[in-house]
């Protein structure tokens, strides 16, 4: 009779523990549903500032080409220029990966 109820006990103790985890795990998937949405609403207002200083970027590359001369530009303009449309373009790439 002891070990039968031994194996009650032990059975009991460990039903409990596992309605005990079965609580943790729901109170870990709506706290982790909580973190996804907070970092969802970051990355979307980071990409909404990165799309808006790629729309300036490429407004004031244009302006600035549009005055760079057409004949023998400086090489230095002309250099930073192409990498401002380099980086441009990368974080284009990003932004549709991510």
């Amino acid at each position: 009779m002891a070990k039968l109820e031994k194996e009650r006990w032990h059975h009991a103790k460990s039903k409990k523990r596992h309605q005990e985890l079965m609580v943790q795990m729901k109170e870990d998937t709506v706290e982790q549903g909580h973190d996804i949405e907070h970092w969802k609403r970051c990355f979307s207002q980071v990409a909404s500032l990165v799309n808006a200083a790629m729309e300036n970027v490429l407004r004031l590359l244009a302006d600035a080409e549009s005055v760079m001369p057409v004949f023998n530009p400086h090489r230095e303009i002309e250099a930073f220029l192409s990498h401002c449309q380099k980086l441009v373009g990368e974080m284009k790439n990003v932004m549709v990966r991510a």
